[in-house]
């Protein structure tokens, strides 16, 4: 990727947005959602089966509860029809246990109480579906300049949430501010922070009062 605003994992784009939140289109019902069937559960497994020797991040998703979960939910089953769905799952599953490591023993045994994890430039948000199971106490937001994608998905999550933001936007600092408000530890991962984003993630997080300097409460980690 370049250094623009371009977002990852499945749709970011480079509108600007202005800090709102992103109501998902539709619950799944609709006649546009008709339009996009799923390809069969069966089908899915099928193909990431087929690389679960190429990758242990691939192997461990296709044995762990969120994908029973997300193949008995047509809204959630959308995030794996992708055509590149073996890169996606790996480098998803590769952020959660990103998170897992930097939360710690404790907060992971609490289900993420108290914990904001930011996916930055989300895209669609497979990282952060697989990120709202893994902390079911915790609060998972996308952000993301894309504001026009279909997150009919977040209506199965209750714990996930979608803010649509542009980094280098003036607005941004007071939204991950807000997000953040009574958390106990905040953690932003990005898995296309490619160029400039990766510095300008620093700098929110400075400015936005959530990090400190000599006591940090965000750990932000660029995984691309």
């Amino acid at each position: 990727g370049g250094g623009g605003n371009g977002s990852g994992g499945g749709g970011g784009g480079n509108g600007s947005g202005g800090g709102g939140s992103g109501a998902p289109k539709d619950d799944g019902s609709s006649a546009s959602s008709a339009a996009r069937r799923t390809i069969p559960a069966g089908l899915i497994v099928e193909r990431l089966r087929a690389h679960a020797s190429d990758s242990v991040y691939i192997s461990s998703f296709l044995d762990a509860a969120p994908l029973q979960a997300m193949l008995l939910d047509e809204r959630l089953r959308r995030l794996l029809c992708m055509r590149s769905r073996v890169k996606e799952v790996s480098e998803a599953s590769s952020m959660c246990e990103a998170v897992r490591s930097l939360a710690g023993a404790e907060r992971m045994s609490s289900g993420g109480e108290g914990m904001v994890v930011f996916d930055v430039c989300s895209g669609k948000g497979l990282g952060a579906t697989l990120l709202s199971f893994l902390l079911p106490r915790g609060r998972v937001v996308m952000l993301d300049s894309n504001g026009g994608m279909d997150l009919s998905h977040l209506r199965a999550r209750p714990n996930l949430s979608f803010r649509h933001v542009d980094l280098f936007s003036a607005d941004t600092p007071a939204v991950l501010r807000e997000e953040a408000a009574g958390a106990s530890y905040v953690v932003a991962v990005g898995m296309h922070l490619c160029g400039a984003l990766s510095p300008r993630l620093i700098d929110l997080a400075v400015a936005g009062g959530i990090c400190y300097f000599g006591q940090s409460r965000l750990i932000s980690a660029n995984l691309g």
